[in-house]
C-alpha cells in the first residue's frame, strides 16, 4: 500500500489533533487502488460496490491460464460491462475502447470510480483487484459500424504497479491469410464469476463480411473460429511466441449477417466472425512504426466496401478457371473439335453453351475420312452443368460447378470442305432444343 505523508505542524496540540482526525477519517470499506480483495471488509453502500467486491476471476479448472490477463469492470450505470484486458506493462492494461463507456473515450481521464481491474491467483489469494488511475491513449471510433473503425484500443495506468508478472510485448508482424493464433479471453459465467478462456482463431483476408481486411497488415482484421461472447472484447490475440499481433474488438454487424443469410449464397452456414484491431498499425504508447504504411492509412468507408464487394460479386477470374478447365476436359473427350464454353448470368448462375471452337490435329485423322464425302456426323455427350456463385462459411465467394447428368448431342461437318479450304460449316444438335449452325470452323481457335 502507497504510505501518506503529511507536513508537521507544531503550532498548537490542536493542530496535532486536527491531523490526527484526518488522516484516519477515510470511508469505511475504502481501500487504496492495488490491494487485493478482501473479503472479511465491511458491507459495500451500494448495488454496484457490492458487485465490485464480489467479483472474481479464476482459471478453467486443471487449466494453465497466463497471469497477465485481467478481468476489466466498467461501471456503467447501476451494472458492470464485463470485458478483457492485458498487462501492456506493470502499471498499464490494455483493452478496448469499445470497452469504456463515451466519458472514459478521452486521453488523461481520470478512471478512478469508473474503471476495475481483476487478476487470477496471487500469491494465494483467490482474485487481485487493482484500481484505474487514468486513460493514458483511446481509438477514436467514428461510426457505429466497427467495419470503419482502423483500431480499438485504449491503455489504462494503473493505480500503481503490478509487479512479478508478466507484460504482454507488441508484435508489428501483422496477420497471415488462414494463420491460426491463441487468444486469451474472459468468460463471465454469472455476475460475479469469470474465467480465463483459450481460444483459437483463424484470420480472415478478402471475405465479403469485410473486404477491407484484404492484407497481412490492414488495420482492421477479420477472424473466425472463436465464438465471441460477451466479455471476450479487449482479448489479446498472441502468436507462436508469445507477442501480442491484435486485440478482439467487435462482432461482425448482425444485420449485415442477416443480409446475407438471406440471399441464399451460402454454401454452408456463415461462422462466427468478428473484427480485430492489428497491432501492425495500430498506435502504441512506445512505439510509432508500422508494418506498411500505405495499408495502414488506406480509406475505410462504405465507398470502397461496397467496391470490393461487387467486385466479388462478379467473381470473373474465379469463373474464367472454371470454363477453362472445363474446355480442357471436353476437348480431351472429342477426337475433331477443341470444344468451346460460354457462359450466360441467369440470376446467381451462370448457364453453359457450347460450340465448336475449332478442328484439331487434323492431318491426323482427315485421311480416314472419306474426303468426298459433303456430310460426316458424329454423336458426343455433353454434360448439363451450371456455375453456381456461392459464399462459404467464411465470406469467401466461390463458384460451384453444379453438374445434373450428361446430353447426346450431334455434330456434322464437311470432310470435302475441310480438306480443300482448310475450314467447314459445323452443325451441333440435340433431339430437344440445340440446333446451331457455325460457319468457317477452322483450325484456328477462335
Amino acid at each position: 500500500m502507497l504510505k501518506k505523508t503529511f507536513p508537521l505542524i507544531s503550532y498548537s496540540l490542536l493542530g496535532v489533533l486536527l491531523i490526527t482526525v484526518i488522516s484516519c477519517g477515510k470511508k469505511e470499506g475504502q481501500k487504496s487502488s492495488g490491494t487485493s480483495l478482501d473479503f472479511s471488509a465491511p458491507p459495500m453502500t451500494s448495488e454496484v460496490e457490492l458487485l465490485l467486491q464480489k467479483q472474481e476471476l479464476i482459471c478453467e479448472q486443471g487449466k494453465f491460464c497466463p497471469n497477465y490477463i485481467a478481468k476489466v469492470a466498467v461501471v456503467h450505470g447501476s451494472e458492470l460491462r464485463i470485458c478483457t484486458g492485458f498487462l501492456a506493462d506493470s502499471n498499464i492494461i490494455a483493452t478496448s475502447t469499445s470497452c469504456l463507456t463515451n466519458i472514459l473515450r478521452l486521453s488523461n481521464q481520470d478512471c478512478s470510480q469508473d474503471v476495475f481491474f481483476y487478476l487470477p491467483n496471487s500469491f494465494n489469494r483467490s482474485t487481485f483487484r487493482v484500481g484505474c488511475k487514468k486513460v493514458l491513449q483511446v481509438s477514436q471510433l467514428n461510426s457505429s459500424d466497427p467495419s470503419l473503425w482502423r483500431d480499438d484500443v485504449s491503455f489504462l495506468e494503473l493505480q500503481e504497479p503490478i509487479l512479478f508478472r508478466r507484460a504482454l510485448p507488441f508484435s508489428r508482424d501483422g496477420f497471415e491469410d488462414s494463420a491460426v493464433y491463441t487468444s486469451w479471453a474472459i468468460e463471465q459465467v454469472d455476475k460475479h464469476t469469470a474465467f480465463i478462456r483459450k481460444l483459437d482463431c483463424e484470420a480472415v483476408h478478402k471475405s465479403y463480411v469485410n473486404p477491407l481486411a484484404s492484407d497481412v497488415s490492414s488495420p482492421n482484421m477479420m477472424f473466425a473460429g472463436c465464438d465471441l461472447k460477451s466479455g471476450h472484447n479487449g482479448a489479446p490475440i498472441v502468436d507462436g511466441r508469445g507477442r501480442v499481433r491484435g486485440m478482439v474488438s467487435q462482432q461482425m454487424n448482425s444485420k449485415l449477417r442477416t443480409y446475407i443469410e438471406s440471399t441464399g449464397l451460402l454454401s454452408e452456414p456463415l461462422r462466427p466472425l468478428f473484427h480485430a484491431t492489428n497491432f501492425a498499425c495500430a498506435p502504441l504508447l512506445y512505439n510509432t512504426d508500422v508494418l506498411n504504411e500505405r495499408e495502414c492509412t488506406k480509406e475505410l468507408n462504405y465507398q470502397n466496401i461496397d467496391s470490393l464487394r461487387a467486385n466479388m460479386l462478379n467473381m470473373e477470374g474465379v469463373l474464367e478457371t472454371l470454363r477453362s478447365s472445363l474446355e480442357e476436359r471436353l476437348s480431351q473427350k472429342n477426337q475433331y473439335f477443341n470444344v468451346g464454353v460460354k457462359l450466360s448470368a441467369v440470376g446467381d448462375a451462370e448457364i453453359i453453351q457450347y460450340y465448336p471452337k475449332c478442328f484439331k490435329n487434323v492431318s491426323s485423322w482427315i485421311s480416314n475420312l472419306n474426303i468426298a464425302r459433303s456430310v460426316f456426323s458424329f454423336p458426343t455427350y455433353l454434360p448439363k452443368i451450371t456455375f453456381q456463385k456461392v459464399m462459404n462459411g467464411l465470406g469467401h465467394m466461390q463458384a460451384k460447378e453444379v453438374e445434373n447428368g450428361e446430353k447426346k448431342h450431334y455434330m456434322q461437318f464437311s470432310p470435302k470442305s475441310l480438306n480443300n479450304y482448310g475450314y467447314s460449316r459445323v452443325f451441333l444438335w440435340n433431339n430437344d432444343d440445340i440446333n446451331q449452325t457455325f460457319d468457317g470452323v477452322s483450325e484456328a481457335c477462335l
